[in-house]
């Protein structure tokens, strides 16, 4: 019976171990400025592995906008870039998440792919 406790009692602490160390590697990037692989932007991945890459814009859109409406809705619409900033500029009004930076990239993505 103590062989089976003592095994069981490794086995635990081994467990605990690898599951600490875990956010060791993300932490230390932080510390160093970096962004962890496991939260990095879809385009920054594919942009490593030579895959098509996404632009920030069309993330953002893809991500952010289509919490509350489809993308078939942006796809319909045609807009010059003051229209899209006054549509923008509406949804996050109503409570899209977008900062400035994230704002002008979905703008820049609009306008190009979207635009008259």
């Amino acid at each position: 019976m103590p062989r089976i406790a003592t095994i069981t009692l490794t086995a635990a602490f081994a467990a605990f171990f690898a599951f600490a160390g875990c956010g060791a590697k993300e932490k230390a990037a932080e510390t160093a400025g970096e962004q962890p692989a496991s939260t990095a932007a879809p385009y920054e991945a594919e942009a490593e592995t030579g895959a098509e890459v996404e632009a920030p814009g069309e993330v953002l859109l893809e991500t952010r906008c289509t919490v509350c409406h489809t993308l078939e809705r942006v796809q319909k619409k045609k807009a010059a870039r003051a229209g899209w900033e006054k549509t923008v500029d509406h949804m996050i009004k109503k409570g899209a998440k977008l900062d400035d930076a994230e704002r002008e990239a979905v703008m820049e993505y609009l306008t190009a792919t979207y635009g008259k």
